[in-house]
Protein backbone atom coordinates (compact mmCIF):
# COMPACT_ATOMS: atom_id res chain seq x y z
CA UNK A 1 0.00 0.00 0.00
CA UNK A 2 1.48 3.36 -0.95
CA UNK A 3 1.82 6.24 1.39
CA UNK A 4 -0.72 9.07 1.80
CA UNK A 5 0.46 12.16 -0.16
CA UNK A 6 1.40 15.52 1.99
CA UNK A 7 -0.72 18.28 1.83
CA UNK A 8 1.04 21.70 0.94
CA UNK A 9 -0.14 25.32 2.03
CA UNK A 10 1.58 28.12 0.35
CA UNK A 11 2.51 30.56 4.08
CA UNK A 12 1.39 27.74 6.09
CA UNK A 13 2.86 26.78 9.94
CA UNK A 14 3.15 22.93 10.63
CA UNK A 15 3.46 21.36 13.91
CA UNK A 16 6.79 19.08 12.63
CA UNK A 17 7.76 16.08 14.70
CA UNK A 18 11.05 13.61 13.56
CA UNK A 19 12.80 11.03 15.58
CA UNK A 20 15.89 8.74 15.95
CA UNK A 21 15.38 5.52 13.98
CA UNK A 22 13.66 2.43 16.10
CA UNK A 23 13.28 5.37 18.49
CA UNK A 24 17.22 5.94 19.56
CA UNK A 25 18.67 8.89 21.89
CA UNK A 26 20.22 10.76 18.78
CA UNK A 27 20.91 14.18 20.45
CA UNK A 28 22.42 12.36 23.77
CA UNK A 29 25.38 14.92 23.73
CA UNK A 30 25.03 18.58 24.07
CA UNK A 31 27.05 19.07 21.11
CA UNK A 32 24.67 16.25 19.06
CA UNK A 33 21.97 19.53 20.06
CA UNK A 34 24.03 21.98 18.96
CA UNK A 35 24.67 20.47 15.60
CA UNK A 36 20.95 20.32 14.99
CA UNK A 37 20.52 24.08 15.82
CA UNK A 38 23.53 24.79 13.76
CA UNK A 39 21.51 23.07 10.97
CA UNK A 40 18.35 24.40 11.94
CA UNK A 41 19.61 28.30 12.23
CA UNK A 42 21.20 27.40 7.93
CA UNK A 43 18.48 26.03 6.39
CA UNK A 44 16.17 28.96 8.20
CA UNK A 45 18.34 31.63 6.25
CA UNK A 46 18.70 29.46 3.48
CA UNK A 47 15.01 28.55 2.61
CA UNK A 48 13.84 31.06 4.27
CA UNK A 49 11.93 29.75 6.81
CA UNK A 50 9.71 30.62 9.98
CA UNK A 51 10.52 28.74 13.06
CA UNK A 52 8.23 29.93 16.23
CA UNK A 53 9.51 27.30 18.65
CA UNK A 54 11.01 24.21 18.96
CA UNK A 55 11.54 21.26 21.73
CA UNK A 56 14.80 19.25 21.22
CA UNK A 57 14.77 15.64 23.30
CA UNK A 58 17.21 12.87 23.47
CA UNK A 59 15.31 10.90 20.66
CA UNK A 60 12.90 13.15 18.91
CA UNK A 61 12.46 16.68 18.22
CA UNK A 62 9.09 18.72 18.13
CA UNK A 63 9.19 22.32 15.80
CA UNK A 64 6.55 24.76 14.63
CA UNK A 65 7.59 26.08 11.65
CA UNK A 66 5.96 28.31 8.70
CA UNK A 67 7.31 27.87 5.09
CA UNK A 68 6.80 30.40 2.26
CA UNK A 69 4.71 30.06 -0.59
CA UNK A 70 8.32 29.62 -2.60
CA UNK A 71 8.79 26.27 -0.38
CA UNK A 72 7.57 23.10 0.14
CA UNK A 73 7.87 22.00 3.70
CA UNK A 74 9.26 18.21 2.81
CA UNK A 75 12.10 20.50 0.85
CA UNK A 76 12.81 22.02 3.42
CA UNK A 77 12.76 19.39 6.09
CA UNK A 78 14.50 16.99 3.66
CA UNK A 79 17.72 19.39 3.41
CA UNK A 80 17.60 20.12 6.99
CA UNK A 81 17.94 16.49 8.20
CA UNK A 82 20.06 14.87 5.37
CA UNK A 83 22.34 17.66 6.58
CA UNK A 84 22.03 16.89 10.09
CA UNK A 85 22.85 13.25 9.02
CA UNK A 86 25.62 13.80 7.04
CA UNK A 87 27.49 15.28 10.30
CA UNK A 88 26.48 12.63 12.57
CA UNK A 89 27.70 9.92 10.66
CA UNK A 90 31.03 11.47 10.30
CA UNK A 91 31.29 12.07 13.91
CA UNK A 92 30.55 8.68 15.14
CA UNK A 93 30.90 6.72 11.65
CA UNK A 94 27.28 5.68 12.11
CA UNK A 95 25.77 3.67 8.87
CA UNK A 96 21.89 3.59 8.29
CA UNK A 97 19.38 5.68 8.83
CA UNK A 98 19.72 9.06 11.64
CA UNK A 99 16.43 9.06 11.42
CA UNK A 100 12.90 7.08 11.55
CA UNK A 101 10.69 7.10 8.49
CA UNK A 102 8.90 10.36 7.34
CA UNK A 103 9.45 13.10 9.23
CA UNK A 104 4.96 14.23 10.57
CA UNK A 105 3.81 17.39 9.74
CA UNK A 106 0.48 19.00 10.47
CA UNK A 107 -0.94 22.30 9.31
CA UNK A 108 -1.86 24.50 12.41
CA UNK A 109 -4.56 26.32 11.33
CA UNK A 110 -4.42 30.08 11.66
CA UNK A 111 -1.22 32.15 12.22
CA UNK A 112 -3.18 34.54 14.63
CA UNK A 113 -2.09 32.11 17.60
CA UNK A 114 1.47 33.24 17.91
CA UNK A 115 0.50 36.83 17.92
CA UNK A 116 -1.67 36.98 20.85
CA UNK A 117 0.16 38.47 24.21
Amino acid sequence: MSRFRRLYYGNAVYHVIFRGNNRQNILKLKSDKQDLLNSIRKYQERKQVKIYGFVLMDNHVHMVIEVGEDHNISKVMQSLLLSFSAKYRRKYGYVGHVWQGRFQSKPIMGKSMFCSV
